[in-house]
């Protein structure tokens, strides 16, 4: 699993290969995004196109980040993800809104 940043637009697009399964790929993930919104980097892309699955805690993550990044007047985009992916984004991102 290996993220590669690149810039499209006025996004910020971060390419995920391999899944994301354990601490380590999580991280690799975590590390980008972070700096990205450190930086004051706001519009961020999250292109799935090479992932096959993804553990329901990285869902949490994104939920998270994503709230951060809308706080901040920004927008977060996910694409590329195959539909198990989504569906398990989509449920934790939906679930995380209506709690908050």
């Amino acid at each position: 699993m290996s993220p590669s940043n690149n810039q499209t637009g006025s996004f910020e697009r971060i390419e995920i290969k391999g899944d994301i399964l354990t601490l380590q790929n999580f991280r690799a993930i975590v590390e980008p995004v972070s700096r990205l919104l450190l930086s004051g980097r706001t519009h961020i892309e999250l292109d799935f196109s090479e992932v096959g699955q993804v553990t329901g805690s990285f869902a949490g993550f994104l939920a998270k980040t994503i709230q951060k990044v809308q706080t901040a007047g920004g927008r977060f985009f996910i694409i590329g993800a195959n539909a198990e992916v989504g569906a398990l984004l989509f449920a934790t991102m939906h679930t995380s809104s209506a709690a908050a």
